[in-house]
């Protein structure tokens, strides 16, 4: 069976571990999770780049949230698409944008 939380005010769902026996016990350590904020909501995403700390840093749907709305610094997220002509021929130039900051605290 399939179980998930909707949670339509910050837009996130939570899956129910597939291939886990459903009992009493886990799923009300499902609930629980979900209720003390420590179950992780279901994101689809790559797996996050190893390493990822050249100037232009890659991000996924995994780290998106950390480093773009959580990190207290100014970010440039261009949205990239590998077969879109204009995000190949501008990738060059956010390199370049990344080396001029890579310095900068913020």
């Amino acid at each position: 069976p399939g179980i998930a939380i909707e949670d339509r005010d910050r837009r996130k769902n939570y899956l129910f571990k597939e291939g886990e026996a459903v009992t009493v016990e886990s799923f009300r350590t499902f609930v629980q999770g979900y209720a003390d904020g420590s179950l992780a909501p279901n994101v689809k995403s790559e797996p996050i780049p190893e390493p990822n700390d050249e100037p232009v840093t890659v991000l996924v749907g995994k780290n998106f949230e950390d480093i773009v709305m959580d990190s207290g610094k100014d970010v440039l997220v261009e949205f990239y698409a590998p077969w879109c002509g204009h995000c190949k021929s501008l990738a060059p130039k956010y390199d370049e944008l990344g080396e001029q900051y890579k310095g900068d605290d913020n």
